[in-house]
């Protein structure tokens, strides 16, 4: 039987999004199509971790940042 993935868009920023993500990818059910973020000037401030952008960037996922959605 050959199940069809669940396409996830993920809206999150870096720090907690990063894990959202790291779990989502390593779910074999689930296609991450694409990512929107925001791009930061400086390093995360809170403990150490990868930009979203950067870490999507390794994992060859589309990554959007800095615009606006209404």
């Amino acid at each position: 039987m050959n199940k069809k993935k669940l396409k996830i868009i993920l809206f999150a920023l870096t720090g907690f999004g990063n894990a959202v993500l790291k779990r989502l990818i390593s779910n074999k059910n689930v296609f991450v199509s694409s990512v929107i973020t925001e791009k930061y000037d400086n390093p995360f401030p809170y403990y150490k971790e990868t930009q979203l952008l950067e870490f999507c960037h390794t994992k060859k996922i589309p990554c959007y940042y800095d615009i606006t959605i209404s």
